[in-house]
């Protein structure tokens, strides 16, 4: 999990969606994404303990990390589900933070679209939002395990389930660090695989190969996206 690229999802979906509405979604999604997370680090710190591989300093952290991620994501919710999140430029005015001066009346809208999300949308869609991000992390998981396999590595899956919690474990906990949080992944991919007893050369190669994997799928995005835009712009108006 990290932060940064929000604004700019919000501004290329609102060609579609219009911004409030994509603001909506991005904010949506993001509680989404930190869920399937906590549900991820909370597999993870099973398969340690089955495979004997938890210990109690590992065991406190990652439940200090449970709770306050558990914590953060249950004031999302309220703030959504509780049309509070209206209250932000007020609370951004206090702490001295530079804002427009419509901001009072674009942050009225989105948390108009938030609250009209939770309720037009309808439980069985925010689930599926939900089981969306989980079979996402269950791919970055499979992922794991087919560069095991690649770098001759005698680690199973429950290696790589606890391997990809504890990596996002690291990235959840500093999601403050932009650009991708280069340094932040390779870092953590490369202790947890020292965690679970492979060389720190080898938990820095499978760290690199994820993320020219990374690089090669986004530039793909960029180019659609792109060409996607292009194609709309091309219309006519009515269109």
């Amino acid at each position: 999990m990290s932060l940064g690229g929000e604004p700019l999802r919000a501004v290329w979906l609102g060609q579609w969606l219009g911004l409030n509405a994509a603001a909506a979604t991005v904010v949506i999604s993001k509680l989404a994404f930190l869920a399937a997370g906590l549900v991820f680090v909370l597999l993870a710190a099973g398969a340690l303990a089955l495979s004997g591989q938890l210990s109690t300093e590992l065991a406190v952290g990652l439940g200090c990390f449970l709770g306050a991620g558990a914590a953060l994501f249950g004031a999302g919710y309220w703030a959504v589900r509780g049309r509070k999140v209206r209250y932000l430029p007020a609370l951004l005015r206090r702490l001295r933070l530079p804002l427009r001066g419509d901001a009072e009346a674009r942050w009225l809208l989105i948390d108009e679209a938030l609250y009209g999300f939770c309720f037009s949308v309808g439980r069985r869609r925010q689930a599926a939002v939900l089981a969306l991000h989980l079979l996402e992390r269950l791919f970055h998981t499979l992922e794991f395990w087919i560069l095991f396999w690649l770098l001759d590595l005698k680690l199973g899956a429950l290696d790589a389930l606890s391997a990809y919690g504890l990596t996002t474990a690291a990235n959840t906990a500093f999601f403050f660090v932009p650009a991708g949080q280069i340094g932040v992944t390779e870092g953590g991919q490369t202790l947890a695989l020292v965690w679970l007893g492979a060389a720190a050369e080898d938990g820095l190669a499978l760290a690199l190969a994820r993320r020219i994997r990374s690089l090669i799928w986004s530039g793909f995005w960029v180019l659609l996206g792109r060409r996607a835009l292009s194609t709309r712009s091309a219309m006519p108006p009515n269109a």
